[in-house]
């Protein structure tokens, strides 16, 4: 009965050392597979421009979009209301607080 138990133990942690193995190899291969889409995913994004004023004009429509408005090529950038309203309270603030 001796003999069987420790036979059994010795059966056991091999499967158990296999078993470790074959599930690290597994999580590394899906770690490497998913680390490899998020940079595919942020190499996607655009990069950001900066925007000075000097360079554009601000207007906002009947409907409080916001328009950028390029003054050397003429195109434009059309913001929703909600974006055009927060610049344009952004923008009140600065000029009713400047001295």
């Amino acid at each position: 009965m001796k003999i069987k138990l420790e036979s059994v133990k010795i059966v056991l942690k091999k499967i158990f050392y296999y078993f470790v193995f074959i599930i690290s190899f597994v999580l590394t291969y899906y770690l490497g597979f998913f680390s490899k889409k998020m940079q595919m995913f942020n190499e996607s994004k655009p990069p950001y421009t900066t925007i000075y004023k000097k360079n554009v004009t601000l207007a906002m429509d009947e409907y409080d979009n916001l328009l950028i408005i390029d003054k050397l090529t003429g195109n434009y950038v059309l913001y929703e209301d909600s974006v055009g309203k927060s610049i344009f309270i952004m923008y009140a603030n600065k000029v009713s607080t400047a001295p």
